[in-house]
């Protein structure tokens, strides 16, 4: 899971006098309309877009919205789209504001080649918010690959990284979204590995979820790139640099493209007694590390 941090304050602006609005990028640029509606995803340099197919209208659902919130009430927790997104370019604040009067400020910075937003302080403490839901960003890429934070196929990618240590990113399935297991919307599938796959009409959601279990909310961020799927690896490494996120090197090559990364290895319970042993038939079987599954209990 990765970093990022972005800088974006949310603003009070009537509704009146926000239309449709783009967020840009050299690669990528996103359109949203008066709810956060996420209109458009385009690859700049084919004019593809991305998107699923959505409608801006009051029936926006938070898995459409590029900012959403969960609420507590009588019976538990439930995801709520704002009533309205408003983005002020000269200050670059965003400001989604919902039925119950709650307002969510978020700031931007496109830096890195990167879209940034990071959740600011003046509104965030709402009695009831559990969880913002932040650069939520549905779409639909056939014969794509997916991994816990990124969609790429043959010739364009999405990595979505986080900013701040209490910032989680994810994939969600849209047809997962607010199922009875996860009513609010918030589980990601992280525990998926990369594979192969044929995404389904329903398509996938690239989101960041930050909760206030942590204790706030402000300051928590994320960061979306798109580009060529040629420039993953660069737009990756970059963003590790940038954030301070782990960038292991192996014998001066970035782990994730370092031969000895793609070695065999032991995933295994070990104890002092049979530690010996473990390394010996490691080394005899041609493995190349060891990992240790212990409790720190």
């Amino acid at each position: 899971m990765v970093w990022l941090y972005v800088s974006m304050i949310l603003g009070a602006t009537t509704l009146e006098a926000q239309s449709n609005w783009t967020l840009s990028t050299k690669h990528l640029a996103l359109t949203f309309g008066e709810r956060g509606v996420v209109l458009a995803v385009v690859d700049k340099a084919t004019g593809r877009n991305l998107a699923l197919s959505s409608s801006d209208g009051a029936s926006a659902l938070p898995q459409q919205c590029l900012i959403s919130a969960v609420f507590a009430n009588a019976t538990g927790r439930a995801a709520a789209s704002p009533i309205s997104v408003t983005y002020d370019a000269t200050s670059q604040i965003i400001t989604a504001t919902f039925s119950n009067g709650a307002i969510v400020p978020v700031s931007v910075n496109v830096s890195l080649d990167m879209i940034i937003l990071k959740l600011e302080a003046a509104g965030a403490h709402v009695k009831g918010l559990t969880d913002v839901l932040f650069l939520t960003t549905p779409v639909q890429i056939q014969s794509c690959a997916k991994g816990p934070t990124v969609l790429f196929d043959n010739t364009f990618a999405l990595l979505l990284l986080p900013g701040s240590l209490w910032t989680q990113v994810g994939t969600v399935y849209n047809e997962q979204w607010g199922s009875p297991m996860d009513p609010a919307g918030t589980r990601a599938h992280w525990d998926e590995p990369y594979s192969s796959c044929n995404v389904s009409s329903a398509g996938v959601i690239l989101r960041a979820h930050s909760s206030t279990a942590s204790g706030h909310i402000t300051g928590h961020s994320a960061a979306l790139w798109g580009g060529p799927r040629a420039e993953l690896d660069s737009a990756i490494q970059r963003g590790e640099s940038a954030f301070g996120l782990p960038s292991p090197m192996i014998a001066g090559t970035w782990s994730k493209r370092s031969p000895a990364a793609k070695k065999g290895y032991f995933l295994i319970s070990v104890t002092p007694d049979n530690l010996d042993a473990t390394i010996h038939y490691a080394n005899q079987s041609g493995m190349g590390y060891i990992t240790f599954q212990v409790s720190i209990l």
